[in-house]
Protein backbone atom coordinates (compact mmCIF):
# COMPACT_ATOMS: atom_id res chain seq x y z
CA UNK A 1 0.00 0.00 0.00
CA UNK A 2 1.72 3.23 -0.64
CA UNK A 3 1.38 6.03 1.27
CA UNK A 4 0.93 9.59 0.30
CA UNK A 5 0.84 13.36 2.14
CA UNK A 6 -0.25 16.13 -0.23
CA UNK A 7 -0.04 13.77 -3.81
CA UNK A 8 3.66 12.89 -2.77
CA UNK A 9 4.59 9.58 -2.02
CA UNK A 10 6.04 9.02 1.77
CA UNK A 11 6.44 5.00 2.55
CA UNK A 12 4.90 1.77 0.97
CA UNK A 13 3.90 -0.30 3.84
CA UNK A 14 2.85 -4.09 3.54
CA UNK A 15 0.10 -5.67 5.92
CA UNK A 16 -0.41 -9.33 5.55
CA UNK A 17 -2.45 -12.31 7.10
CA UNK A 18 -0.03 -15.37 7.54
CA UNK A 19 -2.30 -18.75 8.26
CA UNK A 20 -0.49 -21.71 9.80
CA UNK A 21 -1.81 -25.01 8.78
CA UNK A 22 -0.70 -27.06 11.25
CA UNK A 23 -2.75 -25.70 14.10
CA UNK A 24 -4.87 -23.91 12.11
CA UNK A 25 -3.70 -20.44 13.72
CA UNK A 26 -3.47 -17.24 12.07
CA UNK A 27 -1.31 -14.06 12.41
CA UNK A 28 -1.73 -11.00 11.58
CA UNK A 29 1.24 -8.55 10.60
CA UNK A 30 0.50 -4.83 10.76
CA UNK A 31 2.00 -2.22 7.98
CA UNK A 32 3.54 0.62 10.18
CA UNK A 33 4.81 4.29 9.56
CA UNK A 34 6.26 6.33 12.34
CA UNK A 35 6.81 10.48 12.34
CA UNK A 36 7.96 12.04 15.28
CA UNK A 37 4.25 13.64 15.60
CA UNK A 38 2.19 10.58 14.55
CA UNK A 39 1.95 6.69 13.77
CA UNK A 40 0.34 5.21 11.16
CA UNK A 41 -1.06 1.53 11.06
CA UNK A 42 -2.80 -0.32 8.42
CA UNK A 43 -4.29 -3.74 9.56
CA UNK A 44 -5.26 -6.38 6.67
CA UNK A 45 -8.24 -7.27 9.04
CA UNK A 46 -10.26 -9.62 6.68
CA UNK A 47 -10.25 -11.36 3.25
CA UNK A 48 -13.31 -12.81 1.52
CA UNK A 49 -11.84 -15.94 1.08
CA UNK A 50 -8.76 -16.49 3.23
CA UNK A 51 -7.99 -20.03 2.38
CA UNK A 52 -8.36 -19.52 -0.79
CA UNK A 53 -6.29 -16.60 -1.56
CA UNK A 54 -3.53 -18.57 0.39
CA UNK A 55 -4.04 -22.16 -0.96
CA UNK A 56 -5.42 -21.85 -4.35
CA UNK A 57 -5.24 -18.15 -5.61
CA UNK A 58 -8.76 -18.20 -5.98
CA UNK A 59 -10.31 -15.44 -8.33
CA UNK A 60 -13.13 -14.76 -5.89
CA UNK A 61 -10.99 -13.71 -3.22
CA UNK A 62 -11.41 -10.11 -4.14
CA UNK A 63 -11.94 -8.39 -1.23
CA UNK A 64 -10.23 -6.89 1.39
CA UNK A 65 -10.90 -4.64 4.27
CA UNK A 66 -8.13 -2.28 5.61
CA UNK A 67 -8.56 -0.34 9.03
CA UNK A 68 -6.11 2.57 9.04
CA UNK A 69 -5.17 3.83 12.88
CA UNK A 70 -3.59 6.94 13.02
CA UNK A 71 -2.18 7.48 16.74
CA UNK A 72 -0.52 11.07 17.24
CA UNK A 73 2.92 11.58 19.45
CA UNK A 74 3.52 7.90 20.12
CA UNK A 75 7.39 8.43 19.41
CA UNK A 76 7.64 10.63 22.60
CA UNK A 77 6.80 7.73 25.21
CA UNK A 78 10.29 7.00 25.05
CA UNK A 79 11.57 10.34 25.33
CA UNK A 80 8.94 10.60 28.60
CA UNK A 81 10.64 7.93 30.08
CA UNK A 82 14.26 9.03 29.13
CA UNK A 83 13.05 12.24 30.98
CA UNK A 84 11.49 10.89 33.26
CA UNK A 85 14.94 8.21 34.61
CA UNK A 86 16.81 11.49 34.19
CA UNK A 87 14.63 13.82 36.11
CA UNK A 88 14.72 10.87 38.75
CA UNK A 89 18.41 10.63 39.34
CA UNK A 90 18.77 14.10 39.58
CA UNK A 91 16.04 14.13 42.43
CA UNK A 92 18.02 11.26 44.42
CA UNK A 93 21.28 12.95 44.05
CA UNK A 94 23.12 13.82 46.95
CA UNK A 95 22.87 17.75 47.84
CA UNK A 96 26.38 19.73 48.42
CA UNK A 97 25.27 20.12 52.42
CA UNK A 98 24.60 16.55 52.87
CA UNK A 99 28.10 15.63 50.89
CA UNK A 100 29.65 18.39 53.27
CA UNK A 101 28.32 16.85 56.52
CA UNK A 102 29.29 13.82 55.60
CA UNK A 103 32.49 14.25 54.86
CA UNK A 104 33.46 16.27 57.96
CA UNK A 105 35.11 14.67 60.99
CA UNK A 106 33.86 10.92 61.74
CA UNK A 107 31.88 10.49 64.99
CA UNK A 108 34.72 8.78 66.71
CA UNK A 109 36.82 12.28 66.83
CA UNK A 110 33.61 14.24 68.06
CA UNK A 111 33.37 14.73 71.48
CA UNK A 112 30.35 12.29 72.84
CA UNK A 113 27.18 14.97 73.93
CA UNK A 114 26.18 12.76 76.72
CA UNK A 115 23.65 14.17 79.06
CA UNK A 116 24.96 15.47 82.20
CA UNK A 117 25.33 13.72 85.24
CA UNK A 118 22.32 14.39 87.70
CA UNK A 119 23.01 16.53 90.61
CA UNK A 120 22.60 15.34 93.99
Amino acid sequence: MSVRIDGDLVDQLTTEKRMYMAPQMGATEVGIHSTPLEDLYIILSSVSDLQGAVVENAPEARTASFPCRVNPLVGWIGAGGFILTIGSLIAVWPGAERVRRSSGPSTAARPSRAAPAPVR
